[in-house]
Parts: structure tokens; sequence; C-alpha cells
């Protein structure tokens, strides 16, 4: 029976309805073939087939987009399958193209989509416009301020938590994040968050409010009740996520028995990728800042797409961190296919620069199979004093093996017999930067790691503040400061309560006993 596309629209939508997305899709299928030139046939074709398969409803919503370009709806459905498929370049190419009037709803959509692509100005500006329209649901408040803290808007970040612990004075993570930007240690906010903390049950998760208070604490100098309070908020962090560090100590040990040969020094194509990894918490993000203030530096933050290709190469599902049973066949992935997969998923990131920094710290886990993915690949490791590190994790809730001080060291003896490893195997090739040497004297520090990359030095480099591109970094606040020296040396003020992780140490040989790396 012929239809007319008004009733092609209607019986598809009354089966869509009814969940006959089978028959809707058959019927959908008439319509595109009598209609071809019916943008809503499309955009309802791929609506359909992306339920089943998001790659295969591609060439239909590239139809529509072609047929309704000021339409919003078909492109952000296609940007949604390209990001299903995992074409990150096709997905920000038709995001940048992304015009028209949109609903709240789309805004909304679109502004996801910008974060999962680091459009992070343009995420800000479209939730700027729900906010200004009163449409801005209180979850995405949080997703305002993250953006306003990447674009360096540490004003207007701390001005939105405040907002929302004014309409909701038991928002944790608001009291978290706010302790986090506040320097003030004189602040009415302290007293705040620990009459909340005296209001919950012995049951109620506090561990946002915990390191919030401890951070206060620490800013008045009382490091013994900031102790207190991080371990408090650790154990609840454990106890809540069931955690165990045994899976995470055997994805480093499964990485050490790896039978690695030192790869080959190749040219690195264009543009030359430097991976700056660490320990997190050990100063890759001021690294990263430096690099990337060269001219001739771009840089794409933190990604987890060499994990992808590597998993993506081995036929494997990709996971943001692989598991020890997978990790062997995603490691012995085939090289230069993972290279050239890894510059595909990045090549939406890249500027007009000659290089640029990929700055995942946990990427030093897998420095043995970047360079031989990436011949001509820079490689950086950043190092800072191990009680220092140790305590810069210890302090926030994102790190899941530094909850308790057991875990963490133990998690930092695998981290020290890897980086070993990786000394041995690449040689020369890993340049290493001190984050003590470089706080101490930033000009000699920064001439020496230029050199190592062979790169000119910019005196303008130093300037970390003019840095104006985007940072998803935890550290996102300090190093948009002048370079300083008050974080070196701090496990000092809590020797007595790390006492446990210092004796771990020393007795492995990291650092003696009283905390003094070795000659």
């Amino acid at each position: 029976m012929a239809f007319s596309s008004q009733e092609y629209h209607k019986q598809v939508t009354k089966l869509m309805r009814n969940q006959q997305a089978k028959k809707a899709l058959k019927l959908c299928n008439d319509w595109v073939a009598r209609y071809p030139r019916e943008a809503l046939a499309h955009l309802m074709q791929g609506s359909l087939l992306r339920q089943r398969d998001p790659g295969k409803a591609l060439p239909a919503l590239a139809t529509a987009v072609r047929l309704q370009p000021a339409n919003p709806e078909p492109r952000l459905q296609l940007i949604e399958c390209a990001l299903a498929v995992r074409d990150y370049a096709g997905a920000a190419a038709q995001l940048d193209a992304l015009t028209g009037q949109m609903s709240a709803q789309q805004i909304e959509r679109a502004a996801g989509l910008c974060q999962r692509l680091a459009r992070i100005p343009r995420q800000r500006d479209l939730l700027l416009v729900l906010a200004r329209a009163n449409a801005l649901r209180p979850p995405l408040w949080f997703n305002l301020a993250e953006a306003e803290i990447a674009l360096g808007n540490v004003r207007e970040a701390t001005a939105i938590y405040r907002k929302l612990l004014e309409a909701n004075p038991r928002l944790q993570k608001a009291h978290f994040e706010l302790a986090r930007l506040e320097r003030d240690p004189d602040t009415p906010h302290l007293a705040q968050m620990e009459t909340l903390l005296a209001s919950l049950g012995p049951d109620d998760n506090s561990v946002f409010l915990h390191y919030a208070i401890g951070k206060k604490y620490e800013d008045r100098g009382e490091h013994a009740r900031a102790f207190e309070h991080y371990l408090q908020g650790g154990a609840q962090a454990k106890a809540s996520g069931n955690y165990a560090v045994d899976a995470d100590l055997r994805l480093v040990e499964t990485i050490i028995a790896q039978d690695w040969q030192a790869p080959s020094v190749a040219s690195a194509g264009h543009p030359v990728p430097i991976f700056v990894t660490g320990l997190p918490r050990s100063g890759t993000t001021l690294v990263e800042r430096l690099l990337s203030n060269h001219p001739r530096v771009d840089t794409i933050n933190e990604t987890f797409f060499f994990q992808v290709a590597m998993q993506e190469c081995a036929g494997l599902p990709p996971l943001a961190m692989p598991e020890p049973d997978t990790l062997p066949r995603a490691l012995s992935a085939p090289p230069e296919k993972v290279g050239a997969r890894y510059r595909q998923l990045v090549s939406h990131l890249l500027g007009d620069g000659d290089y640029f920094v990929e700055k995942l710290p946990e990427n030093y886990l897998y420095l043995g199979a970047i360079a031989a993915a990436l011949p001509g690949a820079k490689l950086v490791h950043v190092n800072r004093h191990p009680l220092d590190n140790a305590l810069a994790l210890f302090k926030q809730p994102f790190f899941r093996f530094a909850y308790d001080l057991d875990d963490l060291a133990a998690y930092y003896l695998a981290y020290h017999r890897l980086i070993q490893r990786w000394r041995e195997m690449l040689g020369e090739r890993l340049v290493e930067v001190s984050y003590e040497a470089f706080v101490g004297d930033p000009e000699g520090q920064a001439r020496a790691l230029f050199d190592a990359l062979e790169l000119p030095f910019d005196p303008a480099v130093l300037d970390l503040q003019s840095n104006a591109s985007q940072s998803n970094s935890a550290s996102a606040v300090q190093v948009r400061e002048p370079v300083h020296q008050r974080s070196a040396g701090l496990w000092q003020q809590y020797r007595e309560p790390l006492r446990p992780l210092l004796d771990a140490l020393a007795q492995a040989g990291v650092v003696d006993a009283e905390g003094n790396l070795p000659d």
C-alpha cells in the first residue's frame, strides 16, 4: 500500500511507541525507498538502526544531515553513533559543524558531547545558556564548575559551588570541590562541614566530607587532625568499594614479567608525540603545562587512547584499564597497528604544532609498549620524593590503591620495580624529570628537559600562568599558579602517622630509615 510521507511517519511512530522496532524498521525502509529526499525518514531509520548497531545507523543519519543541515537532531544522533564506534575524528567534525536552534534537552546533549570530545570552551558556553534560562539541572552545575576550572576560571567555579551549597548545604561533593579551591584557612567553611559531619549517622557515607575537612585542617597547619580525616575518608572509600589491591599489583607484575625487548628508535612521524608519565600527583601536569607553553607544542591533556588502541588491535573490548588476565594479549598486539590506531584516535585533538603532549600519568604502565608502537615518540617520566608523592595520593579520594597505607606501600613498591625495568630497557630514551629539582630551579631544569627532547628552549615557557589551554587534570588549579615549593617536603609534617609507609619503603631500599633518598 502506498502511503504519503506523513502517513509513513504516523505509522512508524505508532510502531515505535508500541515497541515493535522490527516492524517499524521494515516500514521505515519502505518510506526511505519511496521518499529518498525526506530527511525525517532517514532520521527515523537511523534512530531505529542505532538500537541494534550504531555503525549501521551512520549512513542514514549522514543522509539526514545532508538533507537538513540546520536541524540539530540528525547531527546530534550522528555524533552519538560515531562516538559509539570510536570514530572520534568524525564525531568531532560533526560537532564543530553543529548549528541551529536547539531545545534545552538538545543543548544538554550537545554539552555532554563537547565534554567527551574535549571541546571544553563550547561545553561551558552551552551550559551557561541553560543556566541563564534556569534550565540547568542540578547535577550539571558540577559539570559547569569543572569546565570553568579546566579553563582557569577559579572564581567562577567557586561561585558555583557556593551557590550549590546555599541551595543544599548537605552536598558533600560541593563541599569537597570548594575546599580544594579555597586558599584562605580561616573561612567559615570548615565549621560548616564539621557541623554537617556531626549530623551524619555511623552508616552514612562521608568520604568526600572527610577529605575536604582534612584539606582545610592542612591549610591551617593542623596536620595531625588533617591526617585523621584522610585516614577515615580512605577507610570508608575502601570499604564502600570492596577494593583489594591485589588486582592492581597483579597488573603491574604482569607487565614486568613480559619479555620486553629494547625497541628501535625511528622517525617519529608528524606531529611527534611526547608522553609525560609518572605516578599521579608526581608533577606530570606541571611538566605538561611547561611543554605545551612552547610555540611548537600542543597538548591533548589526558586520554586513554593508547590503552584503547592496544586492546582494539588485539581484538579485545577496550577498557580504560585493561584486566590483568587479558593484558598479555593487549601488549602483544602488532606495534605498528597500535601506533597507527593511536594516531587516528587522537587526531581530533591535535592542533598545528610539530609536537603534542599526551599526559596520562598511568601511561607509565605502558612505556615499553608505547616505545615499540611509536618508535620516535619522546618518553618523559616525572619523579617525586616517594613519601611526598605517596602523601599526595593518600590525601585524595580518586586513587583506590592509596586508600590505606598498607595498600599504598605495596603499590608504590610495584611501581618502583616497574620503573626500574623501564630504565634498564629504555636507557637514555626515557627522559627523567625530578619534581623537587624543577621547583627549586625551574629555568635550569626546563633547559635540560628541552635539550633532552631536542627542542629549542624558549624562556616564555616558564610563564605557566600565561598558558591558556584547557587542563582536565586534578591539578588544574595549582598549575595556573606560579611555580612554588610549598609541597616539597610536606611529608615531614606527617612523619609519625606515615611511619608504617616510611618503614615499608625503607625496608625495600627506596628511602633510608629517615626518609632520605639513597645516594
